[in-house]
């Protein structure tokens, strides 16, 4: 009795959609080119932490990831403290 779906996944194996590549090539250039802060964001249930969790497997270690979950009522300058916070930064 083998039961090939029976094992779960390691969380390092992802299937990718074809536009979601044409997103993590675009991440890759984006946080490997520039020191630039992203954000990704959209609506509940369209898959933005299984994104970024693909996005993170790919990183190096020359690069710097910070997740914050940022909900509508969010004030900028809580935003602004939290990021800060998350790279250690002063403000």
């Amino acid at each position: 009795d083998k039961d090939p779906l029976g094992k779960a996944l390691s969380e390092d194996v992802f299937y990718t959609p074809p536009k979601w590549e044409e997103y993590l090539d675009n991440l890759q250039h984006v946080s490997q080119n520039n020191n630039a802060l992203m954000a990704i964001i959209g609506v509940g249930e369209s898959g933005k932490t299984t994104l970024l969790k693909q996005f993170i497997h790919q990183l190096d270690d020359s690069q710097w990831i910070y997740t914050l979950e940022a909900k509508t009522d969010f004030a900028l300058p809580n935003l602004v403290e939290a990021l800060a916070e998350g790279f250690n930064l002063s403000i």
